[in-house]
């Protein structure tokens, strides 16, 4: 989703120029602010949502990574993997 963050943050940049070439030639309105405030916060919301669901979704979530990585061992004495292995099960 990297691609997409990069498309945003383009666009968000195209959007503060378009902004500041309206204030200087002193035709801005606030309905070109306010939609395309709108427009970006939405864009940017929606990839919040798909990384959150990617992170923490029911299939390849960094829980479930945890747990396949830390529960397929049985460690034993005192070592990192013990307190990984400890940390996870409480």
């Amino acid at each position: 989703y990297f691609p997409y963050f990069i498309t945003v943050a383009a666009l968000l940049v195209v959007y503060v120029l378009l902004i500041l070439w309206l204030v200087f030639n002193q035709r801005l309105l606030p309905a070109i602010v306010m939609i395309g405030a709108f427009m970006l916060f939405i864009l940017w919301m929606v990839g919040l949502v798909v990384v959150a669901i990617e992170l923490f979704g029911p299939s390849g979530s960094v829980q479930g990574n945890c747990n396949i990585a830390v529960f397929s061992q049985n460690p034993t004495g005192q070592t990192l993997e013990t307190l990984a292995w400890l940390q996870q099960r409480n």
